[in-house]
């Protein structure tokens, strides 16, 4: 696990183990969030930008109303 994410999270009084870090990843925005609802809702929208943003990159997608 990254040294800088488990003193971010000590920093916020949470505690981080590597079964979490290995399950939802390194973002620290993740640890700001006060239910696992949150974190999934947050991690699933981040997978969607990111694949639609590269999508839309690498296949010069003009029309984006999708």
């Amino acid at each position: 696990m990254h040294k800088e994410l488990k003193e971010y999270a000590n920093g916020l009084g949470k505690d981080f183990s590597l079964g979490e870090y290995l399950s939802l990843g390194g973002f620290a925005k993740i640890l700001k969030f006060q239910s696992n609802e949150s974190v999934k809702a947050y991690l699933k929208d981040l997978d969607s930008t990111v694949i639609i943003n590269d999508l839309i990159d690498r296949y010069n997608i003009k029309n984006r109303a999708f």
